[in-house]
């Protein structure tokens, strides 16, 4: 039962912290979300360690409301459950993720460029000096880079520089 609730922004919340005093928690958010809140609750009292607890509510906007709540005994019946929204850092670190996500594609994008480049010798030659590892996904890359880089150049001969390739098996022989 909820014996006492610290005034809320009301834009954040749909219930005034008022209107939640002497209701039970089922009743307010639904028994299942109640049965998780009621086990962080219930270790608390417990064992007496406090407990950190987060979780989400749906928001009002259609969204997620994300909150990092800490959960203390206060008397052998009573915790104090203080929660702060961590929704805008939660929509930040989402955010940063998808900025590493785009910059690692960029990377990788650059790289492939720069693992296999093209260069005009004469009028119809190209060489393609080839350095590093060469696996069967590489392989392919290199054959798609040259495939294209003859036809740019109207080439007639293609030369692959494989001096830097440490090792050279059958399956990357045969791939090139």
């Amino acid at each position: 039962v909820y014996r006492h609730v610290a005034p809320t922004q009301p834009e954040l919340r749909d219930r005034f912290s008022e209107q939640l005093i002497g209701r039970r928690i089922e009743d307010v958010i639904g028994p299942e979300r109640a049965a998780e809140y009621l086990a962080v609750i219930n270790a608390v009292l417990a064992d007496g360690e406090p407990r950190q607890h987060n979780y989400g509510f749906p928001a009002l906007d259609g969204g997620e409301q994300h909150f990092n709540a800490n959960v203390s005994r206060l008397a052998d019946d009573r915790v104090l459950w203080v929660a702060r929204d961590v929704s805008g850092q939660r929509r930040a670190e989402a955010e940063l993720a998808a900025l590493q996500e785009q910059v690692i594609s960029a990377q990788q994008a650059a790289l492939r460029e720069l693992s296999t480049p093209i260069i005009p010798i004469s009028d119809g030659v190209i060489a393609m000096p080839l350095i590093g590892a060469i696996d069967s996904a590489r392989a392919q890359q290199v054959l798609e880079a040259l495939l294209t880089g003859v036809g740019e150049q109207r080439a007639s001969t293609a030369i692959l520089d494989i001096t830097g390739v440490q090792v050279v098996d059958t399956q990357v022989a045969n791939a090139l």
